[in-house]
């Protein structure tokens, strides 16, 4: 699952690893941890010109172990 820099759940993480953040908070720090495993820091950039046509962005995300 994903949580925020306070713990609180945020998503869970989906089949293939894809997760869909709501309401995203550009200083946010976001976590995914895992039930008896360790834990890693998202790490991502989304675009400085978002499409306004579209109603969400894509970017690939890496995991860093903490």
């Amino acid at each position: 699952m994903v949580v925020d820099a306070n713990g609180s759940f945020v998503t869970m993480v989906q089949a293939g690893g894809l997760i869909f953040l709501h309401d995203f908070q550009e200083n946010e720090r976001y976590q995914v941890t895992s039930p008896g495993g360790p834990g890693c820091a998202l790490e991502f950039t989304l675009s400085d010109n978002p499409e306004p046509d579209q109603y969400y962005e894509t970017t690939t995300a890496l995991c860093h172990a903490i």
